[in-house]
């Protein structure tokens, strides 16, 4: 199964597989609140273009009726829920036997924004700070 085809049948199971693989319920609930919470952080993220996690986003260089990032908003709803094809929200184990969570997108264009371009300046949607430990995957 591909990231692009996660829904919340296919959440579930990662859940199963993860506890299978040691994750306590007590860590799961905690990784959930922190997926929501990473939620909500990208969406103030986005609604204060960069501000809120202190990595203001470079004006455009011409003007557009939309906020930054958000002509179609397809990357942004990404991001921020869950039911969308395009999002990434799942437990695992590394290999030590450590959960996390894996947050992210799959929309190719995503790690551009990110982590900007010769052409591109790079507005982050996730920060280390926001992260707290999780991991972000954007395509490659």
């Amino acid at each position: 199964m591909t990231a692009a085809s996660l829904d919340l049948d296919a959440f579930q199971q990662q859940f199963s597989r993860a506890a299978r693989h040691g994750i306590s319920s007590t860590a799961r609930e905690a990784l959930l609140l922190h997926a929501a919470r990473l939620r909500d952080e990208v969406r103030q993220q986005f609604s204060t273009e960069g501000r809120h996690a202190g990595t203001p986003w470079p004006p455009r260089k011409q003007t557009r009726p939309w906020p930054l990032l958000r002509r179609s908003d397809r990357l942004f709803l990404s991001l921020v829920k869950e039911n969308n094809p395009a999002h990434v929200e799942r437990l695992d184990v590394d290999q030590r036997g450590i959960p996390y969570l894996l947050f992210g997108t799959t929309v190719s264009y995503a790690t551009f924004h990110q982590t900007g371009t010769r052409f591109l300046p790079a507005r982050p949607l996730l920060t280390p700070s926001m992260l707290g430990g999780s991991r972000a995957q954007f395509p490659l």
